[in-house]
């Protein structure tokens, strides 16, 4: 038998140590020699358009090195891996028209430190129309209700219809049908560590170095470098520990990250961001609302005869990550782990008001 150096021996966990010490460093604890700290302004509102933005006396304040504005951003929307298609990526670094959810942001300041940040930001004057919020599923669908965004008619993103067999024929042949209404609430995540890290730029090379706490290092560096509009090979990603993911630092990029990033650029220095927990939860929804019909047809020995699901789902306030992920993760289970030889599922997916994934 061949003999391995890993394969079938006991190796120790390196990791144990230091985490149960609190020597680990991990992405928000992360500092370098000149570092600058960084903040970013939130639209207040759900819905609101924006109609001026006066970075005029947070540029003045003694302390701070930049201001930056949706207008100075590449416009490049979020790329995710698993979707959604082009013609509805609509997810920027900042927002320059309008505020779509609580915590759209806005504009982003780098400082000497956290506290003339956080004054600048407070002298960013922003002029705000506000526009009727939608928060309600079957409300956000009703003809006539405003438009979050201008493609999608009645606010709703897409619509999907699958499956296999004859349902109704299955119901025909069923001893007993049932119909049931499941409604769910919006859910986040709470990982230990908030969202955030440190973004270094390098003129001389044009290249941008992370260090986060990003579960799919991968995944994070090609979103980054499509959204800054970088080549791939000029963004590097080093992951610390990370204090907790759960799913919640896989394919997303938070506006922090990207902020750093430009502040960086435009003033030579490394840029550190760090969300609080109320922006954690502010930016991005782990399991948005839905309500679920699930017609069920079965034999008097219990056997499955036929199943149709209809799913309203709420994406949020952009496409993101459930313009495609929403179908796979609420349409594709319903038969699991049975044996169920008829099903149709309906799945509209529906823009609101409310942070998206």
């Amino acid at each position: 038998m061949a003999e391995f150096s890993i394969v079938g021996k006991k190796t120790p966990d390196h990791d144990a140590v230091p985490i149960v010490t609190g020597e680990a460093k991990y992405g928000v604890d992360v500092a370098f020699p000149g570092m600058l700290h960084g903040k970013v302004l939130y639209s207040p509102y759900p819905h609101a358009r924006i109609l001026n933005i006066d970075i005029t006396k947070a540029e003045r304040l003694t302390g701070v090195k930049a201001v930056i504005t949706g207008k100075d951003t590449p416009r490049k929307p979020y790329k995710f891996p698993l979707g959604p298609t082009p013609e509805v990526m609509d997810t920027y670094i900042m927002t320059i028209d309008k505020a779509r959810y609580t915590g759209d942001a806005v504009a982003t300041v780098a400082a000497v430190d956290e506290d003339t940040a956080e004054e600048a930001l407070d002298l960013i004057e922003v002029e705000y129309e506000i526009l009727p919020v939608l928060n309600d599923l079957e409300e956000a669908m009703k003809p006539g209700a405003i438009e979050i965004h201008d493609y999608a008619e009645n606010n709703i993103l897409r619509t999907f219809v699958d499956g296999y067999g004859d349902v109704e024929k299955g119901f025909q042949e069923s001893d007993h049908v049932r119909e049931d209404t499941f409604k769910f609430p919006l859910a986040s995540y709470m990982q230990p560590e908030p969202q955030g890290g440190v973004a270094s730029y390098d003129a001389a090379s044009g290249r941008f170095i992370f260090w986060s706490g990003a579960a799919w290092a991968y995944s994070f560096r090609s979103i980054i470098a499509y959204m800054l509009d970088v080549p791939y090979h000029r963004i590097r990603v080093i992951t610390p520990f990370i204090g907790g993911s759960f799913g919640g630092r896989g394919t997303w990029v938070y506006p922090s990250h990207l902020c750093a990033a430009l502040l960086s650029k435009k003033t030579g220095r490394p840029v550190k961001i760090v969300n609080t927990r109320e922006e954690d939860f502010t930016h991005r929804c782990t399991y948005h609302k839905s309500k679920v019909t699930l017609k069920t047809g079965f034999k008097k020995d219990g056997a499955l005869v036929a199943r149709e699901v209809a799913i309203i789902y709420d994406i949020g306030a952009y496409s993101g990550f459930e313009a495609k992920m929403g179908t796979v993760s609420n349409a594709c289970w319903f038969h699991a782990p049975f044996t169920l030889p008829n099903l149709k599922v309906k799945l509209v997916l529906v823009f609101t008001n409310t942070p998206p994934h």
